[in-house]
């Protein structure tokens, strides 16, 4: 069994290495392990941007906002 912070790594390299869909899974299973922390949403909304599924990097936003409402990360993807 992975560990939270082994997700996020794994998202993290999938990401440097242009594997948005993988990025997005590993995000998303980081965020089922840690519902309020906003970071997990806001990568997964860049990952989201990559692949071009723009409501659901809206979505990861508002999600990542509606934890930290002063998340500059957040505030600044959804709304590019």
């Amino acid at each position: 069994m992975k560990y939270l912070a082994e997700y996020k790594d794994e998202g993290n390299a999938h990401f440097k290495n242009g594997t948005f869909d993988k990025a997005v899974e590993c995000y998303t299973m980081a965020q089922s392990l840690d519902i309020a922390n906003p970071v997990y949403p806001a990568n997964r909304a860049m990952a989201n941007l990559k692949l071009k599924n723009w409501k659901e990097a809206e979505e990861d936003c508002t999600r990542a906002l509606r934890h930290d409402p002063t998340y500059e990360k957040a505030l600044f993807r959804r709304y590019v």
